[in-house]
């Protein structure tokens, strides 16, 4: 991605916020653009005052949540197509994802905004999982902002924070933020494989 950002950063000065929502808007729903660096770039710009720190801040984070909501929408819009016009999926997955939503209804909230930051490249499997298992969105919409607006005051933190230099910064702890992603993921499949184990050897022992 550094590659790429001088595009990003050029892009930005030119398009301007237009351009950044576009980018936040299609990266929450699962299109890498790079908009968490472009992020960053705009509250370097906002350091050199080329934008109102606290405007730009409000508007990312109604960019965020617009882009989680219609996510959520469009999951949760597949997933009641997909149940109504395939019974396999109707009685093979639909149980599974029963069962998910008795248990993202106790922890979805935390999930939710735990996959905001820190743990953002996680947002768009829990948003499949949220509509598909018809979390309430009520919830979903709150838990999501909370979470974004950690991320905002994080990424535009950066930018600002570091000025001239988040160039250097902002890919490190891009990295880092992945590497956590990745290490969380490592976890639950241990965690998984561990209690499928467990199940084996109770059922062996009956």
């Amino acid at each position: 991605m550094s590659a790429y950002l001088p595009i990003l950063i050029e892009w930005l000065r030119q398009y301007g916020i237009g351009l950044l929502g576009l980018a936040i808007i299609l990266q929450t729903n699962g299109i890498p653009i790079g908009a968490n660096f472009m992020v960053m770039a705009a509250g370097a710009f906002a350091y050199a005052g080329e934008y109102s720190l606290g405007w730009l801040a409000l508007m990312v984070w109604a960019f965020l949540i617009t882009g989680d909501i219609t996510s959520y929408l469009l999951w949760r819009f597949l997933g009641d197509r997909m149940n109504e016009r395939f019974p396999s999926f109707r009685h093979s997955i639909q149980p599974r994802l029963l069962k998910a939503g008795r248990i993202f209804d106790k922890y979805g909230a935390l999930t939710v905004t735990f996959t905001r930051f820190p743990v953002s490249a996680l947002s768009l499997a829990i948003n499949i999982i949220s509509g598909t298992t018809n979390f309430r969105m009520a919830r979903f919409m709150l838990a999501a902002a909370l979470g974004e607006l950690l991320w905002v005051a994080f990424n535009l933190g950066v930018g600002y924070w570091f000025g001239d230099s988040w160039e250097d910064i902002g890919p490190l702890l891009s990295a880092a933020g992945q590497w956590l992603a990745l290490l969380l993921v490592l976890l639950l499949v241990i965690y998984y494989l561990k209690r499928v184990i467990a199940s084996h050897r109770h059922k062996s022992n009956d």
